[in-house]
């Protein structure tokens, strides 16, 4: 009986350990660094900044069309 609790609170730690992690990068075509904190992604032919400061609940993520994109779906200017 106190192997099964001890093996079920093992379980339990470990499923909650699994959970804590940093989010993982969006896959994308290409990305560049610009700055410490700053880089340029390209997904699907589009340009984007990416913003990413901080850790866990102090974190600062931004993705941000820069708009100059090679997408065909977004050429404005005919």
């Amino acid at each position: 009986m106190k192997f099964m609790k001890n093996f079920l609170l093992a379980v339990i730690i470990f499923l909650l350990a699994l959970g804590c992690g940093v989010n993982p990068s969006p896959k994308t075509d290409s990305r560049k660094e610009i700055g410490e904190n700053y880089a340029v992604v390209i997904i699907d032919g589009c340009e984007y900044i990416e913003f990413d400061y901080g850790v866990l609940q102090n974190r600062v993520y931004s993705l941000t069309h820069k708009g100059n994109c090679k997408n065909p779906i977004h050429v404005y200017n005919k």
